[in-house]
């Protein structure tokens, strides 16, 4: 019952997500039909100006698919 009805309450948010405009096609990394080339140049991009200007620059990645939570030594990463 629950995988069901959490697929039929994503599609529906997607859908009205998407009617509305609500989500911008800069947000297009992980929605169906959208590749994650442009944000991976994009975030590339980003990191390589901060680091050339010595500058701090703070990412989080968010693993939606991650069944279970298990965080390692290099959970947290700086540079």
């Amino acid at each position: 019952m629950g995988k069901p009805f959490t697929s039929c309450i994503h599609n529906r948010i997607n859908e009205f997500l998407d009617a509305t405009g609500t989500i911008g096609a800069k947000q297009a990394g992980f929605r169906a039909e959208f590749g994650t080339t442009g944000q991976i140049f994009a975030l590339h991009t980003i990191i390589n100006l901060y680091l050339s200007e010595k500058k701090r620059l703070y990412t989080v990645f968010v693993d939606y698919e991650l069944k279970e939570a298990s965080y390692g030594q290099n959970f947290c990463r700086t540079k």
